[in-house]
């Protein structure tokens, strides 16, 4: 049997901000596809992984542990909302209510991640 597992794999050889940067990367796919449960046009993507990266690797260390916690907290979420939302869509329920929730929820996290790693003065977030 092999004991090689995704989580172990990564954070190993990688360690903890490249882990974070990979479920960012994630996080991005799976907001796109909230959104288009959701029924929006908005793009999940505020900020692409490579400047996710940059702007992670330049934040304090205190601010990069938050960041850590916040997006495996987003992904926690995330996939079981998007479990539940596919689950009850597959059953033919109307899911944009509660994907539109989800979506909002989401939104929320993402830019307060964003605003936790943005380097005052350096990096413009867009708006």
């Amino acid at each position: 049997m092999n004991a090689y597992t995704p989580d172990t794999h990564l954070q190993a050889p990688l360690g903890n901000a490249s882990t974070t940067v990979l479920r960012w990367a994630a996080l991005i796919d799976a907001g796109n596809a909230l959104a288009l449960l959701a029924g929006t046009r908005e793009n999940a993507e505020s900020l692409p992984a490579r400047d996710f990266a940059d702007a992670l690797s330049h934040c304090p260390e205190s601010r990069r542990r938050l960041a850590d916690n916040a997006v495996a907290d987003l992904a926690a979420i995330m996939e079981s909302g998007l479990s539940a939302l596919l689950a009850g869509h597959q059953r033919g329920s109307n899911t944009r209510p509660a994907a539109r929730a989800l979506w909002r929820e989401y939104l929320s996290a993402r830019d307060s991640v964003l605003d936790l790693v943005a380097r005052t003065g350096e990096m413009h977030l867009p708006a």
